[in-house]
């Protein structure tokens, strides 16, 4: 799995043209709710347990989805909803475009293993946000 996740990272840096990426890899995984990330572009790998879950664009109500409805609502055709497979690498487009996703149930309640990549900027945000906070 590391040498894996090297070359996965290796991946994302030259995909972004940079040196520096956030890099995270955990078993918590809590988006139950279909949602769009707001990063550039964020990559995903599942090693073990379900995969991500996500819409094709013609499959989410984006509307519905601004709109804050149910899953259910956002899915306009069920049997259309895709699954990664575990190992597989998907880079997802994020902001007002981006692919619309989710944790799927399955992996909610059984063991799963993500490692999620983003652009350094993103970390940077965050502690920005909670130093401004304190």
């Amino acid at each position: 799995w590391l040498s894996d996740m090297a070359e996965v990272c290796k991946t994302f840096c030259d995909t972004q043209k940079s040196d520096a990426i956030t890099f995270w890899v955990g078993s918590d995984r809590g988006c139950v709710r279909y949602h769009v990330d707001w990063v550039p572009f964020r990559m995903l790998v599942t090693y073990y347990g379900k995969g991500t879950e996500w819409l094709p664009n013609g499959v989410a109500d984006r509307e519905a989805f601004l709109n804050s409805e149910t899953n259910d609502q956002i899915v306009e055709e069920p049997k259309a909803v895709k699954f990664m497979r575990p190992w597989d690498v998907a880079l997802f487009r994020g902001g007002p475009d981006g692919v619309v996703h989710r944790t799927p149930q399955t992996a909610l309640d059984s063991p799963t293993m993500l490692m999620r990549l983003d652009r350094k900027e993103f970390l940077e945000a965050i502690l920005e946000q909670e130093e401004a906070a304190e």
